[in-house]
């Protein structure tokens, strides 16, 4: 007698990981328009880290607020990605400024 598997009810996790990967596009463009509204990183940077941070917090609830306005996203979700892909990119951009500081470029 052979007895059948319930059907799962998590979604494939591939499905998931296209939806991650069209939510982190979706951020990264919000990104690249934030950039424009705000004085370079590399300026930023050169503040010190407390300008840094304070930039970082102002990008994140730009980000957040155009997620919500731009792509409906939910707040709560939209705070999430914002975090996520704003912390990424100024890291990796303060990780290549450091670079060229410390070459004396």
């Amino acid at each position: 007698m052979a007895t059948l598997k319930p059907p799962d009810s998590k979604p494939p996790k591939a499905a998931k990981e296209a939806k991650l990967a069209e939510e982190d596009a979706e951020a990264r463009a919000v990104w690249e328009s934030t950039l424009t509204k705000f004085d370079t990183l590399e300026e930023v940077f050169q503040w010190g880290k407390q300008a840094m941070a304070a930039r970082q917090a102002e990008m994140i609830e730009q980000v957040a607020k155009d997620l919500v306005k731009d792509y409906d996203a939910a707040e709560a979700e939209a705070l999430k990605r914002a975090t996520k892909t704003v912390r990424s990119q100024i890291g990796r951009s303060f990780g290549v400024w450091r670079k060229t500081q410390s070459s004396g470029a």
